[in-house]
């Protein structure tokens, strides 16, 4: 494994999903072989099959008072190598043989083994608020005859497009339950490894997806 890396975030603890609603993001970015030292990064995580096959772990945090695990995988396919990196909120223990990289430093940590430093990042993200905060501005959920047969259903979710790409977000797909709303954004946004921070990050998306829903008045 490459050497340890400390940073304030792992030694204070890193709470990124503070304030917000957000459940996860997750980054997918796409590299030429040629633009990554794919050697040292397979050496350094042990993948003996090279990226032939998807390969996932599960960073825990190094500091138990940060808000966050990761989930990784990667593959290389017709010469490109593919990684996703998911910051899921909530804490995990340390597995047994847990090492170098932790949740909070693995941005820095991957950066090492990519030549190209900036990349459009195609980004899922998750979120979550009780309805006496906040709910959709459109009528969920609604009675339609569209189940099975002609059959009533209960419609309690849309899908639209934003044409203005608020942050980078292209679609937004909502879900009105009993107690709270659920919203999911896919976007394109730039990601920097030299410059990344995740808090900022959600912060960012949280705005865009609290401003689909109505505020409640308490």
């Amino acid at each position: 494994m490459v050497e340890a890396i400390e940073t304030r975030e792992s030694a204070q603890g890193h709470r990124i999903f503070a304030g917000s609603g957000c459940r996860f993001i997750e980054y997918q970015i796409t590299a030429k072989e040629s633009d990554v030292d794919l050697d040292g990064f397979f050496a350094a995580t042990k993948d003996e099959s090279r990226g032939a096959k998807k390969h996932a772990v599960t960073c825990a945090p190094k500091n138990e008072s940060s808000d966050y695990h990761l989930h990784v995988n990667w593959y290389v396919f017709d010469s490109d190598f593919r990684l996703a990196v998911e910051f899921c909120k909530g804490p995990i223990p340390h597995a047994a043989d847990e090492h170098e990289p932790y949740a909070e430093q693995f941005i820095q940590w991957v950066d090492r083994f990519f030549a190209v430093k900036v990349h459009t990042a195609e980004v899922e993200a998750d979120f979550r608020y009780p309805l006496s905060k906040r709910r959709c501005r459109f009528p969920l959920p609604i009675k339609a005859n569209i189940g099975p047969g002609g059959s009533e259903a209960t419609v309690d979710g849309i899908s639209f497009a934003t044409p203005a790409n608020p942050e980078g977000v292209s679609k937004v797909y909502l879900t009105q339950g009993s107690q709270s709303t659920t919203i999911h954004l896919r976007a394109r946004r730039p990601l920097d490894f030299t410059t990344f921070d995740p808090q900022t990050e959600v912060a960012a998306l949280d705005q865009v997806a609290s401003a689909v829903l109505q505020e409640e008045k308490q």
